[in-house]
């Protein structure tokens, strides 16, 4: 969540491989040359607060956008929700990891 989801996310991008499925609540990309990789086989949720007023929802698309292009497969959810958690991240997590 957050900070620990920018980081996971910067593991993605900078280790392709060592995560290949991974949940990122109320991220950002955080790396400004992401290095070019091949993510392909690589799953992540993206999930956002349409009311966050630290993480404005462009600035997860461009996340979402820099996994894509690297071959990831990115599901992005914009929840009724700000930057703290809400019941809807649990029900979202729950569905997207079956």
């Amino acid at each position: 969540y957050s900070n620990g989801a920018n980081l996971l996310a910067a593991v993605v991008q900078l280790c392709p491989g060592a995560v290949r499925r991974a949940v990122l609540l109320r991220a950002i990309q955080v790396l400004e040359d992401a290095p070019p990789v091949d993510l392909a086989g690589t799953r992540v949720l993206i999930a956002n607060g349409r009311q966050d007023d630290l993480v404005p929802e462009g600035a997860a698309l461009v996340l979402a956008g820099a996994l894509r292009g690297a071959g990831a497969e990115v599901d992005t959810q914009l929840l009724d929700a700000g930057h703290a958690l809400s019941p809807e991240d649990e029900e979202v997590v729950r569905h997207w990891m079956g």
